[in-house]
């Protein structure tokens, strides 16, 4: 049976530190809360987040709104992001030309489109992954913000 990812979610305060100041003082209120104390959140080398003793996975995005922490027992990996028209103009970075053909100036399916690219990448480690290689799910599609899981095939 395949375990089911547990996601977290958080508003981010929009005063006026610095943007990632902002983020890790958010991750930290937000995994204490989740944990029922503090933990220490440390990066491998590659830059994939872990919490010492805890022998689960997180992966952690954020948009410029949200913050969202996904834990699983499997590894995994999210991505969350605003929808916004900035996405069209760096698609041929992340999409093939027959891809960017397919999905036009469509900025929601594009934004997907990024958040799945990311989301592959946390949980492979691989810009190249073959879709045999990992599934997907979207976790969330607001008129705002778009995320989506990355997982191992089942």
């Amino acid at each position: 049976m395949t375990a089911v990812p547990r996601f977290y979610t958080a508003s981010l305060d929009q005063s006026v530190e610095k943007r990632r100041e902002r983020e890790q003082r958010a991750e930290a209120e937000l995994l204490a809360e989740i944990f029922g104390h503090p933990v220490e959140l440390l990066h491998e080398e590659s830059g994939r987040p872990y919490i010492p003793g805890y022998d689960g996975f997180i992966s952690i995005s954020h948009s410029r709104n949200t913050l969202l922490i996904a834990l699983s027992p499997e590894p995994l990996g999210v991505d969350i992001e605003q929808v916004q028209d900035r996405v069209l103009r760096v698609r041929e970075k992340f999409l093939s030309p027959d891809e960017i053909t397919a999905l036009g100036d469509d900025v929601r399916a594009v934004t997907r489109a990024w958040c799945a690219f990311e989301a592959v990448f946390k949980l492979t480690g691989d810009l190249h992954a073959k879709p045999a290689d990992f599934c997907l799910t979207t976790i969330l599609d607001t008129s705002d913000e778009v995320a989506v899981l990355a997982t191992l095939p089942r």
